[in-house]
């Protein structure tokens, strides 16, 4: 595979990673992501993403940021 395809590979799943942060704040708006898919400037460093299996949950934003109706709830399902 050519290494042109690997690194626009790369940064593809880097900015998809960016879009799943735990904080809603912490996400690109549409407008950035489509510049960050044109361009080759350095993207930032993506945080904890919003959906992880781990028992201890350590977040940087309360439930009031995360949740608009505070009532989410995440179920795990094997396919």
């Amino acid at each position: 595979m050519d290494s042109r395809y690997i690194s626009e590979l790369l940064r593809l799943i880097h900015v998809a990673l960016l879009c799943v942060q735990q904080c809603p704040e912490d996400r690109p708006d549409m407008p950035t992501v489509i510049l960050m898919l044109t361009n080759d400037a350095i993207l930032p460093q993506a945080k904890e993403p919003g959906f992880f299996t781990e028992s201890k949950v350590t977040s940087e934003c309360s439930i009031s940021m995360c949740s608009t109706n505070e009532i989410t709830v995440t179920q795990l399902e094997p396919r």
